[in-house]
């Protein structure tokens, strides 16, 4: 899928001020993202849109 390439993961560099919001509140939503080779994945980070408690996150 063209849309778990690298380049969308990276939400603070899209050229819109959007966020992933899962389709439904469910613990089983999730991203996935094509790193194009194995990897050993040890920080993540995670922002929170400012103002929003709705499960938006970006």
């Amino acid at each position: 899928m063209p849309e778990c390439q690298l380049r969308f993961s990276r939400v603070l560099e899209l050229p819109s001020k959007g966020a992933w919001c899962p389709a439904r509140d469910a613990d089983t939503e999730w991203i996935q993202v094509d790193l194009g080779a194995d990897a050993r994945v040890i920080i993540m980070m995670v922002i929170s849109k400012q103002g929003v408690e709705t499960g938006c996150w970006g």
